[in-house]
């Protein structure tokens, strides 16, 4: 009798041994995957959610997450849509907990977003990045898309591009984008 509650014992030593070595294990997986999610991944997992994002620039925008790129996501607001250069982001508020890969090994980058407004001859309000005074525009026309700069015809606020409004054009590097918005469609 004596000798079966030792093995008893020594079985529910090892059995809660094992199980703690199980856990350990887990967590240490766990630890391991959240270390491969890259930014993208988790502002993807919540696609379709209400967020507000900080940039470096002190703007600050809310809206909810469209489409996400490799260096770049999309938010849409009540009056704009916002391209965000993810590099330009301090803070995002409202995700939620998941993350999610890419559905396309094809990669887009931000200048096939920006050719996208450019083919569009969307009328965009460039925010500069960067500035420690208020942040600063450039609003017009996107007319040409390099590999890493775009120049924008500039026209007067409000009004539309005739040759009569132009203010000139400017060539801006990416690098100096914090993000691009535009008017919203309305509904087809």
């Amino acid at each position: 009798m004596r000798w079966e509650g030792f093995f008893r014992d020594l079985d529910g030593q090892m059995s809660a041994s094992q199980q703690l070595g199980f856990e350990s294990e887990i967590t240490d997986l766990a630890r391991a995957e959240s270390a491969g999610i890259e930014f993208a991944d988790r502002i993807r997992g919540s696609s379709g959610s209400s967020v507000t994002v900080q940039l470096t620039s002190r703007l600050r925008f809310d809206g909810v997450l469209s489409r996400v790129g490799e260096a770049w996501f999309l938010l849409e607001t009540e009056v704009r849509s916002v391209l965000i250069r993810s590099a330009e982001v301090l803070t995002v508020q409202g995700l939620s907990g998941s993350a999610s890969r890419p559905s396309s090994a094809l990669r887009h980058g931000f200048g096939s977003a920006v050719r996208l407004l450019a083919r569009d001859r969307e009328f965009v309000t460039v925010h500069l990045a960067g500035l420690d005074a208020a942040p600063a525009t450039i609003s017009g026309t996107i007319d040409q898309v390099g590999r890493d700069y775009c120049e924008i015809t500039v026209v007067r606020d409000g009004e539309a591009r005739r040759v009569g409004n132009v203010a000139g054009r400017r060539m801006v590097p990416f690098a100096a984008i914090a993000a691009l918005s535009s008017a919203t469609r309305e509904p087809r």
